[in-house]
């Protein structure tokens, strides 16, 4: 199975192909409508100005044996109309191969209207658990605190996660997983976070990987925001 995301800033559309027989591409089914994204292939956000940020969507697959065996997840970014820059992040699931999905459940529990983007999902194939971890501006008010770098609000990030136990039907509580604040625009290397964050579940344990540069190890030589570093952290299951 692959995704699709419409082209364009704005609007946007989210498709699935299916490939029955898993012989490759030349064996696709018609492609399937998912949701509407409203993000379009890129949108320029706060946190995100120089490289954008599209519906980034990614997909885990449960073969556990358990009760959700073969449930397909679905993880994308979606915003509300209007170029609001309050996007979200949103998990669907399908029970017969991509043909058909379930409505969206929201992940991020906060209740600002400040940017979560660039998610990723992963399954724990020892349990069925699901994982997801997204950049997230919510603490950046523009007010100064933990949360804000310059007083200017939504274009500060930390990396942020939830776990759902039930198959997708809702996520827990959000957590912070990087120790420090981050701005991506003052790293000079016009690309902001990229889009390459990884996450890897297993035995109850999530190893999310994520840019920052909010030197909070306090060992990158070029100091806060500047440059960006790669960090990685053990996040058990809550």
């Amino acid at each position: 199975m692959c995704t699709l995301t419409e082209s364009g800033q704005g609007g946007g559309k989210l498709f699935v192909n299916v490939d029955p027989d898993g012989m490759g591409p030349a064996n696709f089914a018609a492609r399937i409508s998912v949701t509407d994204t409203h993000v379009g292939g890129f949108d320029f956000i706060g946190p995100q100005p120089d490289r954008s940020v599209d519906a980034e969507p990614g997909l885990a697959w449960d073969r556990t044996g358990g009760p959700h065996n073969g449930r397909v997840y679905l993880i994308y970014t979606k915003e509300q109309k209007n170029e609001s820059d309050n996007t979200d992040i949103y998990v669907r699931y399908s029970d017969d191969g991509g043909v058909t999905w379930s409505s969206g459940v929201r992940v991020n529990d906060d209740s600002t209207a400040n940017s979560q983007f660039l998610p990723k999902i992963s399954l724990d194939p020892t349990t069925g658990d699901l994982a997801a971890v997204w950049y997230d501006s919510r603490s950046d008010v523009g007010t100064g605190g933990r949360g804000d770098t310059d007083g200017i609000a939504n274009d500060d990030a930390q990396f942020w996660g939830a776990f759902s136990t039930n198959g997708g039907a809702s996520f827990g509580a959000n957590l912070q997983i990087s120790a420090g604040t981050s701005n991506a625009a003052v790293s000079g290397n016009g690309i902001d976070y990229g889009d390459y964050s990884g996450l890897s579940f297993y035995g109850g344990m999530a190893h999310p990987s994520w840019s920052d540069n909010s030197n909070s190890t306090g060992n990158n030589p070029d100091g806060a925001l500047h440059q960006l570093d790669i960090y990685t952290a053990a996040v058990p299951v809550s």
